[in-house]
């Protein structure tokens, strides 16, 4: 029997499974429920998945194709990042490259749309897109010496931003006018490669988020950082207009997809290192929150029935999916996630008179006072949120273990571990620490 520290950490975890816009009910998602992250195949009406890819390395890039009729996953057999484009059967069978005469290469994105599939991809020689359509070869459509993607590239699922819904335009974001930190966006017709649209803010970051879903309309949702947070935008392609969305809300605001017949936005807010969904509609600009847990919200989509799927987590539990009645679409494991301690909010004012927001969490609701132990972001544009710190439980544990040990445990070097991992990214105070 593990202990329960240990099961905290090895609760099998997931991304947010995506489906095929013509065969909803063909999921796909990535896992470490195998111990390795790898790509399984679902279908929920019922029930039953398997794993699809024994990649040694892992894989974590997956995605169904349109259709639903198979699989598409980004195979890298060293753990370089280079690789290729397989597929295979959704329901299984054999392996086969994606696009045999394309050469290996770093992932620049994959979007799919009726007649077309764009990839791109990156070596030494630069950054291509290539375009097959109606099933045949891929033939080159751009090149570039500078970065770029195929939409808002994630890596993971069904993308929505590069494709428009009937394949006639393919978004682009790029460093041609600016830097990675700060990407432009071009839109390109997808059969010839001509430029039909540009976006640039000067300086400032854009990203492609999702295309209407609507066949034939022209409208790309964007996202833009204008007025010092994210903040959605709708740009009409077609009639070259752009509308930045007037939000009264304080934080990042970001668009995680629409809903299916293109009358709402399905947005997504931060706010002291919290999550609010909320549905916006387009004709009146009424905005409606969707009912959610406090805790960080990494993904979320619209299912084409109107739920809600979302990838939820907190400071005392693992991540799970839910929907937006509460549910979980989709359970790994067989037992319960290990629950731990909540977080709980507190503020300060600094000696600018900054409202200054953070979080603690204490190892019992009563006694003390209890060592403490500080975690100290990088910034100072950043934050810390209501997540998931597996460092946080191993240091309790480590603070009541005997100091006469000699030997360090099982528990001190993974705490080690999981320490030199992150010493880029945070720096650890410990304060009274006996």
């Amino acid at each position: 029997m593990l202990a329960l520290w240990e099961r905290r950490f090895r609760e099998p975890i997931s991304f947010l499974p995506t489906w095929a816009p013509d065969a909803p009910d063909r999921c796909v998602y990535a896992s470490n429920e195998a111990g390795v992250w790898q790509v399984f195949a679902w279908d929920p009406a019922i029930g039953e998945r398997r794993q699809v890819t024994t990649e040694p390395v892992g894989v974590t890039d997956g995605t169904p194709s349109l259709d639903g009729r198979e699989v598409f996953w980004f195979a890298d057999d060293t753990g370089d990042e280079a690789g290729r484009w397989l597929a295979q059967p959704f329901a299984g069978g054999e392996t086969r490259p994606l696009f045999p005469t394309i050469p290996n290469g770093w992932n620049e994105g994959l979007a799919q749309a009726p007649g077309v599939i764009a990839l791109g991809l990156s070596n030494r020689d630069g950054f291509v897109v290539y375009v097959s359509l109606a099933g045949g070869p891929p033939t080159e459509l751009y090149r570039s010496n500078e970065a770029l993607h195929v939409g808002n590239w994630s890596g993971r699922g069904f993308s929505e931003s590069g494709l428009s819904a009937d394949g006639s335009l393919l978004c682009l974001e790029h460093a041609e006018q600016g830097d990675l930190i700060h990407p432009a966006l071009r839109v390109i017709d997808a059969r010839s490669g001509a430029t039909v649209g540009e976006q640039s803010d000067q300086g400032l970051a854009l990203a492609a988020k999702c295309w209407s879903p609507v066949p034939g309309e022209q409208v790309l949702v964007i996202e833009h950082e204008r007025e010092g947070e994210l903040r959605p935008a709708l740009w009409n392609v077609e009639t070259r207009e752009r509308h930045d969305l007037e939000l009264e809300l304080t934080g990042d605001i970001t668009a995680e997809g629409w809903w299916p017949d293109g009358s709402a936005l399905l947005l997504k807010r931060l706010h002291e290192g919290r999550d609010q969904l909320l549905r916006y509609e387009l004709q009146t600009g009424e905005q409606r929150e969707i009912a959610t847990e406090p805790g960080v919200i990494s993904d979320a989509r619209v299912r084409p029935d109107g739920r809600v799927w979302f990838l939820h987590e907190q400071g005392g539990r693992q991540r799970v999916i839910r929907d937006d009645s509460g549910a979980e679409p989709l359970k790994l494991g067989d037992r319960e996630p290990v629950a731990g301690r909540p977080y709980e909010s507190w503020h300060f004012t600094n000696p600018h008179g900054d409202r200054v927001h953070g979080f603690y969490v204490t190892p019992g609701d009563s006694g003390g006072p209890f060592p403490v132990l500080m975690f100290v972001h990088g910034g100072p544009t950043w934050l810390d949120s209501d997540r998931w710190v597996d460092a946080a439980y191993l240091w309790y544990r480590l603070s009541r273990a005997d100091p006469e040990r000699k030997e360090p445990s099982r528990l001190a070097k993974l705490l080690g571990a999981l320490l030199h991992d992150r010493i880029a990214h945070r720096m650890v105070i410990a304060m009274d620490f006996q």
